[in-house]
């Protein structure tokens, strides 16, 4: 009867362990530290995509704000592309306000720093994943 017992008690925990359904993780799959600064302004704002089973969702936080939301096809294909904008930056000089930034996508790491004035990916970024 005791045995019986122990293994009544054994199903019913094993069937409750098993019913739970697993949470998918979430992992980081891209950054971006992004500082400015010029005459009139200093800026530090940190955009971070998180991925958690199917869905992606861009926080964006600075010294003024706290943003999250969940992005869209669209929005994936503006991030992407403004990755590839930033890998051709030249590191140019002429202005006074000077851009920097450092992206992490998965293992790549991409490092520049623009002072040219004519390149404002992160603000086009920004208002296309945010607005």
């Amino acid at each position: 009867m005791r045995h019986l017992r122990f293994l009544l008690i054994a199903m019913i925990c094993i069937s409750a362990l098993g019913c739970r359904a697993k949470q998918p993780s979430a992992v980081e799959i891209a950054s971006i530290e992004f500082r400015s600064s010029g005459c009139f302004h200093q800026v530090y704002e940190r955009l971070r995509l998180i991925k958690t089973g199917n869905v992606v969702v861009a926080t964006l936080q600075s010294v003024e704000r706290s943003e999250r939301k969940q992005l869209n096809a669209g929005q994936l294909k503006a991030f992407y592309t403004f990755i590839q904008e930033l890998k051709n930056v030249k590191e140019v000089n002429g202005c006074t306000t000077v851009s920097s930034y450092k992206a992490t996508v998965g293992n790549e790491h991409i490092e520049r720093t623009d002072g040219g004035c004519s390149w404002n990916g992160f603000h086009t970024l920004r208002s296309k994943l945010f607005n």
